[in-house]
């Protein structure tokens, strides 16, 4: 590293810490009531990343950053572009992830394409408070986060739970999302066509899955969701809230009817079984 230190302004000219393929560079001054720089990032790992600041996503892999430094320690701000590698996501593989991103007044703004199978990325875009550990500034807490994903870019559902696997299948996810974390405002749509999913705790797979489920504001309404599973037939219809709240008034709670189902759970139970529940 080469720089100086004067009247609380560190500029470096550059900064340079490489190990292996990994490397870190910054050319440019941090502190005072401006700040200017070049950040470079190549493959550097998340895991090691997150010793020191906790990334707002919690995906493991190979971060690659080219990223302009402005404003303040105060008010830190950037703009740039970010790639990883060797992504994955609850250990599970990701074939790419990148996204274009700024950080201003405590707010973390990114444009994003995450590849999870097959050829139709998901497109995640947001506006998120996420203040840094040395930075001044409180963001609001409102949070604008827009989601599309369509046919096999639902594939990317199998990387959040191992309960249940979209295998194939038409479909389509377009979320808007608003408010605040703990209270969030959702708008938008989720549509099946024909898909079929694998849920590993049961032998056989949910096929023919259509319908579609709309979220509004503060609850999801689901409208009849059929599939088939082992000669017989399940339907979801009615709503259940986003989050607890005294203020929700559900008048047709969520329902699950369920047909002639010859069910094989794993060391539980194996028979035919009917009946209809109800989730409140």
């Amino acid at each position: 590293a080469q720089g100086n230190l004067e009247r609380g302004i560190l500029s470096l000219q550059p900064l340079r810490i490489q190990e292996k393929n990994q490397l870190l560079s910054f050319t440019g001054n941090i502190g005072g009531a401006t700040q200017s720089g070049k950040l470079t990032v190549n493959n550097l790992s998340t895991k090691l990343l997150n010793r020191f600041v906790k990334l707002p996503v919690g995906i493991d892999g190979n971060i690659n950053v080219d990223a302009a430094i402005a404003g303040s320690l105060a008010n830190p701000q950037t703009r740039g572009e970010l790639t990883i590698t060797e992504a994955q996501l609850n250990q599970k593989p990701i074939e790419s992830a990148n996204a274009s991103f700024s950080y201003t007044d405590g707010r973390l703004r990114f444009d994003s394409k995450i590849l999870a199978s097959g050829r139709e990325p998901v497109e995640i875009n947001g506006d998120i408070p996420y203040k840094l550990p040395f930075a001044s500034v409180v963001p609001n807490s409102n949070i604008i986060l827009d989601m599309k994903v369509k046919n096999e870019g639902l594939g990317l559902l199998n990387l959040f739970t191992d309960q249940v696997s979209f295998e194939n299948g038409e479909g389509e996810v377009n979320l808007a999302i608003r408010g605040t974390q703990r209270k969030p405002i959702v708008k938008g749509i989720a549509a099946l066509k024909n898909a079929t999913f694998l849920v590993p705790n049961l032998v056989g797979k949910l096929t023919d899955v259509s319908g579609q489920a709309d979220f509004d504001f503060d609850r999801v309404s689901v409208n009849n969701v059929q599939g088939l599973f082992s000669k017989g037939k399940i339907e979801v219809a009615g709503e259940i809230p986003i989050f607890t709240s005294k203020n929700i008034q559900i008048n047709n709670p969520l329902s699950v009817k369920l047909e002639q189902l010859l069910l094989n759970i794993k060391g539980l139970y194996k028979g035919t079984t009917n009946g209809n529940l109800v989730i409140t």
